[in-house]
């Protein structure tokens, strides 16, 4: 019984070893809110504006329609198979890169992919704004 409590006790300190180690505490109280404020993008010029919806081609002669849920860029809605969707901006620089828990989509500009998030599941490819 002693040997199975020194385990548990061995296991407890270096579980608050890592934790500590591999915690971010910069000193701060930590934000619980769900809202991330993350800078415009600046490297990437998508074609896309909060005005009207843009339409991409892809390689397999399907469209998809992209617009800004309004001038801050950090919202896209996407229409995409009869549904329209409101994707996050996600940190990212190139290429751009928005999704929520169902659907991302990924720019330079110039040609978009959109797949499932988090995974290697690419539903369209090579699309093109038109």
């Amino acid at each position: 019984m002693k040997k199975n409590a020194k385990k548990i006790q061995h296991l407890c300190l270096v579980s608050l070893i890592l934790l500590t180690a591999c915690s971010k505490n910069t000193g701060q109280p930590m934000n619980h809110s769900t809202s991330i404020d993350i800078p415009a993008v600046k490297h990437i010029a998508l074609p896309i504006s909060a005005q009207k919806w843009t339409t991409w081609r892809c390689e397999d002669n399907s469209t998809l329609q992209t617009r800004y849920q309004n001038s801050e860029r950090k919202q896209l809605k996407i229409r995409y198979q009869g549904q329209e969707q409101l994707l996050q901006r996600q940190p990212s620089s190139f290429p751009a890169v928005y999704e929520n828990k169902n659907l991302s989509f990924f720019s330079d500009g110039k040609s978009a992919v959109i797949g499932q998030p988090r995974s290697a599941i690419v539903y369209q490819a090579g699309c093109r704004p038109q």
